[in-house]
């Protein structure tokens, strides 16, 4: 197998030859370009020679020129495809996002023009896949009033001004790993990433100045950023005011780290710089005191919970824990906002997914306790509040603990089934019996007088429609959710399954984010179980939130419960092709309408939650082409029965 420079070498051999038959490149030349010396240019020519033969093309050194000829074009073709193929088995980014990230960041760092070939052969991919990265990369630089320029024949670079493009780099060239799967990170920022990230931790503990990892790891991508963009000579003219809520400490901090990177790369800098960092600072700080939370901070948290009482019926007020943490995390968190700096935050879809419905009160706390900016506050600000909601809502769940029956019917051994019931008692303490039925023996019994129903076979579920499949002798953490949902009350028929109809599902296509919302609502307003009134409220939460919830799937909805519709409704449309949505793409939307008197109106977030989180679930529904086998994939869900794809 090919090297990965080996492979650069080759691509941009070919796709040169494609573009000009006759081109030739010198040993110097590529020498340069990739870093390393003629000697190991000749070396890696004969390797790649070596490789290829057989396969369509003819690489060789004539004098100091390597040529390339395609003798084969469909062999070369299909060799070059194949070989692409084996490097993305090395690295591969995790979805296409990451790979337009990393093309971002590459730019961004060059002092001149990339060229396609060089983009395309890092990233293993052909020139129409690097295209239709190119739109994606256009889309994230709107984000900062940053324009993506293109020179035929030359290249692309990154115009706009140089506080922007900083910004940029900050928020968007983060290098991180996924379970298994790698983003291709850029060496030389690496680098800069560990040396700011040296200097930073040395100044920050000899000022025992509080923040926790991922704050500080932040501050460095800051500093990181800033030097790369100095030692290009990009330089922060605009004269940035001092902030008048801005510690002095922190701006001795960001001199001192500004000092250390201007001694160690040789680079000058000026106040204004100073001052930019010291913000980025500030609003990153972790106050250990109630000493900093001023009684108008206190008065927003206050006025937020009340907003999330009035809306949810949760009542949160009481809490002083929550009240403290909300306070400390908004007094620097406003700092952000009125800076435009808000926090990246790479869990943000995970926590939509699997808290939804601590998402949904955070985004009302936020409109009601922050004051008005500029633009919205974005998604990854808001993850970081609906952490402390989740919180908040699990201990009052946890602190539920009405006595309640359990049953495992079984097949397998006694003494599994006994393991099972240690398990589960160990767990939900609220449970205070839970009786043990081989599956020959469970027509005695009176189902309906259990809160909780666990079967150890999935054909088994069909006893109970709230029956729960539990594949062990442990619960993992999926069967601990439904067994929760069940001691609370859930009945998968009528909380979740009732609130969809045959003739609110769609499947087709569409053309933007309003036809799919409109046609959705079209739908229940013909059924007549919605007021027209209600497709404002939806499309005005769409102007100011984000429904989008990762993996391809939206859920478009009111901020609060409608009293304008007769029932509660769930409106599907699975789309044929991707439609683009905020600053993503969506080929499943759900339009949710909750009404204000629905028994369960304060949990079908989290059921909903449940069902989105995880790609398997989401798989599974996304594949249904009839009303029928959507509820069945529902069912499957959450019984348990689904097998991972």
């Amino acid at each position: 197998m090919l090297s990965t420079r080996q492979f650069k070498i080759l691509y941009h051999l070919y796709s040169s030859r494609q573009e000009d038959p006759a081109k030739s490149f010198s040993i110097d030349d590529l020498a340069e370009t990739y870093g390393v010396t003629t000697r190991t240019i000749r070396t890696d020519v004969d390797a790649i020679a070596r490789h290829m033969t057989g396969k369509g093309l003819d690489l060789s050194i004539d004098k100091k020129d390597v040529v390339l000829s395609i003798v084969d074009a469909d062999r070369a073709r299909y060799f070059v495809g194949e070989t692409m193929d084996e490097m993305q088995k090395v690295f591969y980014f995790v979805d296409d996002l990451a790979r337009a990230k990393y093309i971002v960041e590459t730019v961004l760092l060059s002092r001149r023009y990339v060229s396609m070939d060089t983009l395309a052969g890092d990233l293993y991919i052909s020139q129409s896949r690097l295209s239709q990265d190119l739109k994606t990369v256009g889309s994230i630089l709107e984000k900062y009033h940053l324009t993506l320029e293109r020179a035929k024949g030359v290249g692309v670079r990154i115009t706009g001004d140089p506080l922007d493009k900083r910004d940029c780099l900050m928020k968007e060239s983060s290098i991180s790993l996924v379970d298994d799967v790698q983003y291709i990170g850029n060496s030389k920022y690496d680098h800069m990433l560990d040396m700011s990230s040296d200097i930073v931790t040395s100044i920050m503990l000899r000022h025992d100045f509080s923040v926790s990892d991922i704050t500080l790891q932040n501050i460095v991508v800051h500093v990181a950023a800033t030097v790369e963009m100095l030692i290009r000579g990009s330089v922060i003219e605009e004269d940035l005011q001092p902030d008048p809520s801005t510690d002095p400490e922190e701006r001795v901090i960001a001199r001192e780290i500004l000092e250390r990177c201007s001694d160690k790369f040789g680079l000058s800098f000026n106040d204004n710089e100073v001052e930019n960092l010291a913000v980025n600072i500030h609003g990153k700080r972790e106050y250990d005191t109630d000493d900093f939370i001023t009684s108008k901070v206190d008065e927003h948290v206050l006025n937020g919970l009340k907003r999330v009482s009035d809306v949810y019926g949760i009542d949160l007020t009481e809490n002083l824990d929550l009240r403290i943490a909300l306070a400390l995390h908004v007094n620097p968190m406003v700092t952000r906002l009125k800076h435009h700096r808000q926090l990246e935050n790479a869990l943000t879809f995970f926590i939509k997914q699997n808290y939804a419905l601590p998402f949904e009160i955070a985004t009302t706390f936020a409109d009601e306790a922050l004051p008005v900016f500029e633009g919205k506050i974005s998604d990854d600000e808001l993850s970081y509040l609906a952490c402390h909601f989740a919180t908040a809502l699990n201990a009052i769940n946890e602190a539920n603990h009405a006595e309640k029956r359990a049953i495992i019917i079984t097949r397998s051994k006694k003494s599994e089934a006994l393991l099972l019931k240690q398990s589960l008692r160990s767990r939900f303490p609220q449970i205070a019996q839970v009786d043990v039925s081989h599956v020959y023996s469970q027509k005695k019994l009176n189902l309906n007088e259990y809160d909780c129903i666990l079967v150890t076979e999935k054909d088994l579920t069909s006893l109970n429609s709230n029956c729960i499949y539990v594949d062990g002798v442990s619960l993992d953490e999926d069967e601990e959710r439904r067994v929760a949902f069940s001691l609370a009350g859930f009945d998968l028929e009528r909380d979740l399954v009732s609130k969809f109809d045959r003739r609110l599902f769609e499947v087709g296509s569409a053309n933007s984010k309003e036809e799919i919302v409109r046609r959705m609502f079209s739908r229940a307003q013909d059924l007549g179980i919605v007021d027209p009134s209600a497709l404002d409220s939806i499309l005005e939460h769409e102007r100011s939130n984000s429904s989008y919830f990762g993996n391809d799937i939206s859920i478009p909805h009111a901020e609060t419960l409608r009293a304008d519709c007769r029932r509660t409704f769930i409106s599907v449309f699975i789309l044929n092709k991707k439609v683009p949505w905020d600053s993503f793409k969506t080929d499943m939307s759900l339009l949710l309408v909750i009404n204000v008197g629905d028994s369960v109106r304060y949990q079908l977030w989290n059921y909903i939650s449940l069902m989105i989180s995880k790609p398997e679930y989401i798989a599974s529904l996304r594949s249904c082409r009839d009303f029928q086998s959507f509820i069945n994939a529902v069912r499957s869900i959450f019984k348990l029965e689904i097998d991972a794809r």
